[in-house]
């Protein structure tokens, strides 16, 4: 009897060691790759509130979800329609977990839902954090996004396929979406959780082995909030007209240039001036 209790103890020990592990384990993957985005019961951020979603949807439907969302967009999912076309058609990051990994994040959301609480309070102030930045932060944050600081890890600089409405910038590339807005539709939050892990093909595979440092994505979240803040009193510069007339002036000049060269060209030839010696003679 004695070693019966004593064994089942240990037992009750082992279980409640391996849920603890499991939660810890959730806890820290939500932690790293979904508080950015999302909350449990403190509101929408980038993306939706997860408070019940294990209750609203099944476990199949949300591993697919997590391992690729786009996957589901594109295959005409209803709700991954519904879910993508509310929150700005910002696609999710693929997340590769396994399915461990995936069961203790939904885990970790479940029990979080049934306290009514959204999560500790460590979660709520990590999912919901207050973007501060300086002057310096917003100069150092252009001149990465217009290319004239190069990054550390020598990536392409954001004008290159973006463009963002700013009095100091040139216009930029027009390959990939218009920044201006950013911060109105994400927030300072959801512009570092892309940066730091690119949802788009593009964008993944421009940086894939250039990835961009914590402080440079500081910088580039600071000059992006700065400028979808003043965008109101900045003004979209269009440089059509002064191309053109640039384009007829130097057009001028270089006709003027090849007309003087033809003025002082030398006539007719040397058998000419040969003949014509001779006729003098």
């Amino acid at each position: 009897m004695k070693y019966t209790c004593f064994f089942s103890f240990i037992f009750l020990l082992f279980i409640s060691f391996i849920g603890e592990t499991i939660a810890q384990q959730g806890r820290e993957i939500f932690s790293s790759k979904c508080a950015s985005c999302h909350t449990i019961g403190s509101g929408k951020l980038v993306g939706p509130d997860l408070m019940n979603i294990t209750d609203s949807k099944s476990s199949d439907w949300l591993k697919n979800f997590i391992r690729s969302s786009q996957s589901m967009v594109k295959n005409g999912d209803p709700d991954a329609v519904a879910i993508f076309n509310e929150f700005n058609k910002i696609p999710m990051p693929d997340q590769p977990l396994s399915d461990q990994e995936i069961d203790a994040v939904l885990n970790y959301i479940s029990d979080q839902s049934k306290t009514g609480e959204g999560g500790s309070e460590e979660q709520t102030a990590a999912a919901q954090p207050k973007f501060e930045y300086k002057k310096a932060d917003v100069k150092k944050g252009m001149a990465l996004f217009k290319g004239k600081q190069r990054l550390q890890n020598r990536g392409v600089s954001c004008i290159t396929c973006h463009t963002i409405k700013n009095d100091r910038l040139i216009a930029g590339g027009t390959l990939a979406k218009n920044l201006t807005a950013t911060y109105q539709n994400m927030g300072a939050q959801g512009i570092m959780a892309i940066l730091n892990n690119p949802p788009f093909p593009a964008m993944t595979e421009s940086y894939k082995n250039h990835s961009l440092t914590e402080q440079e994505i500081e910088a580039l979240t600071a000059f992006l909030t700065e400028s979808s803040k003043q965008s109101y009193y900045q003004h979209t510069r269009d440089y059509a007209t002064p191309f053109v007339i640039a384009g007829i002036i130097l057009w001028t000049l270089l006709l003027g240039f090849f007309a003087t060269i033809f003025i002082k060209r030398k006539r007719g030839s040397m058998n000419d001036t040969i003949y014509k010696r001779q006729l003098e003679i």
